[in-house]
C-alpha cells in the first residue's frame, strides 16, 4: 500500500444507514472518526486509550462500551492495529486513482515540453567511382513555436501629408489625444481627407481640435454658437451626433 495519503473517499449513504441502524449518536460519531483516521493513516491503533482520543470520547470507559457494543465487529486485526475491510478497499482505490492521475500528468508535461524531434532526410551523394548514392541524414528540428508578432498598424506621419505648421501642430495634438483615449486610429485615407480640408482654414482646424478635446468628443467638429445649422432643422446636440457618426464612418 502506498504511503501517499489519499485525498477523499466515496461515502455510500445507503450502506452507512444500513450498517449503523439502531446505533446511538455517540456510537456513530466514534465510528466515522475511526474510519477517517484509517483512511488517512491506513490503520487505527490497537491501544484503547489512543482509540478513545481518536474517536473523541470523553473517557476511555465510554469508548470501551461503544467498542464492545458495536465497533469491534466493524474492524479486523491487521499489522499495526485494526482496519475496516471496506474502508481498506476504498483507500486502495483512491491511492491507485491518484497514482494514475499523477502519471498522466507527468506524461502530458513531458509531451508539452518536448522541443526536438529527429527527422530523416534523404541526401544524394557520389561514391569514389562517381556513382550517385542516397544516404539518410537526421536533422534535429526545434518545435518550440515562435511567438506571434503582433501586427502593428501603419503609423501616420502628419509631416508627410502637409507642410502647414499650424495644421501639423493641431493634427499632432489630435492624434495624441486619440491615442491616450485609446480610440481607433484614423486611417491614412482619413488623415489625407481631413488635412486637405484643414489646409483651407488652418485656424478653424486648430479651434475644432481644441474644442473637441475639451468636450471629450471622439469625433472632430467645430464649436457652434447657434442651436444648429441654418435650415438644417437640427439642434446643436443632434448636429454633434451627426458629425460624430460621420467621423466614425469616414
Amino acid at each position: 500500500m502506498s504511503n501517499k495519503n489519499p485525498a477523499y473517499f466515496a461515502f455510500w449513504a445507503d450502506r452507512w444507514l444500513g450498517g449503523t441502524s439502531g446505533w446511538s449518536a455517540e456510537e456513530k460519531g466514534c465510528y466515522i472518526s475511526l474510519l477517517v483516521h484509517q483512511f488517512v493513516h491506513g490503520v487505527i491503533p490497537s491501544d484503547m486509550r489512543r482509540l478513545a482520543r481518536i474517536a473523541g470520547c470523553p473517557t476511555e470507559q465510554a469508548f470501551g462500551m461503544a467498542w464492545e457494543s458495536v465497533l469491534r465487529d466493524k474492524f479486523e486485526p491487521v499489522d499495526g492495529g485494526y482496519a475496516n475491510p471496506r474502508m481498506a478497499e476504498e483507500r486502495e482505490r483512491s491511492v491507485k486513482h491518484n497514482r494514475q492521475r499523477r502519471e498522466a500528468g507527468r506524461k502530458s508535461a513531458a509531451a508539452r515540453t518536448a522541443v526536438a524531434a529527429v527527422v530523416p532526410t534523404a541526401v544524394q551523394t557520389t561514391d569514389g567511382s562517381g556513382a550517385a548514392t542516397t544516404q539518410t541524414q537526421t536533422h534535429t528540428h526545434n518545435h518550440t513555436p515562435e511567438p506571434k508578432k503582433r501586427a502593428r498598424a501603419r503609423e501616420v506621419r502628419v509631416e508627410d501629408l502637409t507642410s502647414d505648421p499650424l495644421v501639423i501642430s493641431a493634427a499632432s495634438e489630435w492624434m495624441r489625444y486619440r491615442r491616450e483615449a485609446k480610440l481607433r486610429p484614423w486611417t491614412l485615407t482619413t488623415w489625407r481627407q481631413k488635412l486637405a480640408k484643414a489646409e483651407q482654414d488652418p485656424q478653424a482646424f486648430r479651434d475644432s481640435v481644441r474644442y473637441s478635446i475639451e468636450q471629450g468628443y471622439q469625433g472632430l467638429y467645430a464649436e457652434r454658437k447657434d442651436r444648429g445649422r441654418p435650415g438644417s432643422g437640427l439642434t446643436k446636440g443632434q448636429e454633434a451626433l451627426k458629425e460624430f457618426f460621420d467621423d466614425a464612418t469616414s
